[in-house]
């Protein structure tokens, strides 16, 4: 009984030490009222973001919230991917560039990012 103790310890110390594995983190881009009508009056109809070299949606921009929306809510910009930094651009219909930035992903985390004008 001692020696299955004795082994028992040495394989929970070892389960316990490793690393867990990191989760995705994700982004909600999204702006308000005021920003959609700047964007609508400067002729953008609709707007694309990029982020991480990848399309992660698009959207009408007279489209807006009152508050963030939670990460994948319907009809959000949202992204997910491994932690880290991501570059990201939001463009309209005629690719001129309204925003650029990063954007840091934290191991499960969700993070809301205003585009104000």
């Amino acid at each position: 009984m001692k020696r299955i103790i004795l082994l028992l310890i040495p394989m929970l110390l070892l389960m316990s030490s490793c690393a867990k594995d990191p989760q995705d983190g994700s982004t909600v881009i999204w702006y308000g009222e005021f920003t959609a009508l700047q964007l609508v009056n400067d002729g953008a109809t609709s707007l694309s973001y990029t982020i991480g070299g990848q399309l992660a949606g698009s959207s009408a921009s007279n489209v807006y919230y009152v508050i963030a929306p939670d990460c994948g809510e319907n009809g959000s910009i949202t992204y997910s991917n491994e932690p880290g930094s991501y570059s990201f651009t939001v463009k309209d219909q005629t690719d001129f560039i309204y925003w650029t930035g990063t954007i840091d992903l934290t191991d499960g985390g969700c993070e809301a990012i205003e585009l104000t004008w």
